[in-house]
């Protein structure tokens, strides 16, 4: 693994094109010379929540074979991670803490979530961060 990470946690805005999260976190990524790790977090609420149905799934389920299809063709891979946000986080970034190079940097980037859930989740991530050391969530 290179020496630094910069994870892109793509949330409701999964596309490619004119993408401002995805700029930013590609701009970092060739900053430290380190890898760009696009994730998606299947946190409980997206399946099994008050607005989950079938269709919605379906949708989801497609849209991300599609980006992870666009993702592949241009030298990448979406990671698909399961669970709550505060948890998938933390054992993703100790993971990648385990095996990068010791001087090795991990850089976390997010699409922007206005939704009261989202902001009550981010606020959530961000404690988690601070207690366990991880990286800051930028935007």
């Amino acid at each position: 693994m290179s020496a630094s990470v910069t994870i892109l946690w793509l949330r409701r805005d999964l596309r490619l094109a004119d993408h401002p999260a995805l700029i930013a976190a590609a701009e970092r990524a060739r900053e430290l010379h380190g890898a760009l790790l696009p994730i998606f977090i299947w946190e409980p609420g997206l399946i099994a929540g008050p607005r989950a149905s079938a269709n919605r799934t379906w949708y989801l389920r497609e849209s991300l074979a599609e980006l992870s299809r666009e993702l592949t063709s241009r030298g990448s891979t979406l990671l698909e991670l399961e669970g709550p946000a505060t948890s998938a986080l933390p054992t993703l970034i100790s993971a990648l803490r385990s095996v990068a190079q010791p001087s090795g940097e991990i850089a976390l980037f997010a699409t922007r979530d206005h939704t009261p859930h989202a902001r009550a989740r981010d606020r959530a991530v961000a404690a988690s961060a601070c207690r366990r050391d991880l990286p800051r969530l930028d935007r």
